[in-house]
């Protein structure tokens, strides 16, 4: 995958579009939606992040993240898993 400059990342963004994220990417962070769990195989950006989640029931579910203003109410029904500054827990988007 060629590596793409922020002003092709933002053309694409500004024209509707996504791309797949590289550097900050979301891949493979763990997931959990109430009962079922899951991680993050697929991290696309544009004017939202789109992040792909498969459960381990086989089952995927799409998190649409607003790169500006609120997220709407039902991405807060997933939970992701931080290991950030050895605080090991849950964090509800």
């Amino acid at each position: 995958m060629k590596k793409l400059t922020i002003e092709e990342k933002l053309k694409i963004a500004n024209a509707g579009g996504h791309y797949e994220e590289e550097h900050n990417s979301w891949i493979g962070v763990l997931i959990r939606k109430g009962e079922k769990h899951g991680e993050i195989v697929r991290d696309e950006n544009g004017r939202y992040r789109i992040l792909t989640v498969r459960f381990q029931d086989g089952t995927q579910e799409e998190i649409r993240l607003n790169n500006v203003g609120p997220d709407s109410s039902d991405v807060h029904a997933f939970e992701y898993y931080s290991t950030t500054f050895n605080q090991n827990k849950w964090y509800r988007f």
